[in-house]
Formats: C-alpha cells, sequence, structure tokens
C-alpha cells in the first residue's frame, strides 16, 4: 500500500516495489488507506510522513499497526 498524492513519488515507488513481486495499491489519503486495510490488510504501507489530509502520516501508521498490525515506512518528500 502506498499513501501519497504526488504521482512522481508513487510512481517510482510503484515500480520498485512490483519489481520486487509486490501487488501494489495507491491511495492519496489516510482515510483511504484505512478504508483499504479494512477490507484487505496489507503487508506494507509507504507513506509521505506529512501525508496530507485530516490524518497526518504518523496517525495512520499508528492507526494501521494498532488495528491491523501492518509495519509502515516513511519518507519525506522536501
Amino acid at each position: 500500500l502506498i499513501a501519497d498524492a504526488q504521482p512522481a513519488l508513487v510512481a517510482a515507488f510503484r515500480v520498485k516495489l512490483e519489481n520486487n513481486g509486490f501487488a501494489v495499491r495507491v491511495v492519496r489519503s489516510a482515510s483511504e488507506a484505512l478504508s483499504f486495510a479494512e477490507r484487505r490488510r496489507p503487508v506494507l504501507c509507504v507513506l509521505d510522513f506529512e501525508l496530507h489530509g485530516q490524518v497526518s502520516g504518523v496517525r495512520l501508521a499508528e492507526a494501521l499497526k494498532t488495528r491491523h498490525d501492518v509495519p509502515c515506512v516513511f519518507y519525506a518528500s522536501e
């Protein structure tokens, strides 16, 4: 699962992950990420530290870990 709204970064991460055998789902917000995680538990979430929207990247990672035991990898886009 990739959570970010920046197409260039998403494309780069998507290529790397797919080339390493991961099926990738891209979402643009924390609410989309949580909704997806409810339906299908991702094995990993790659997300922007400063994810835009009502829920920050840090809060999203906490929710994914607590609710679904999903590990998260952060990056800073700036």
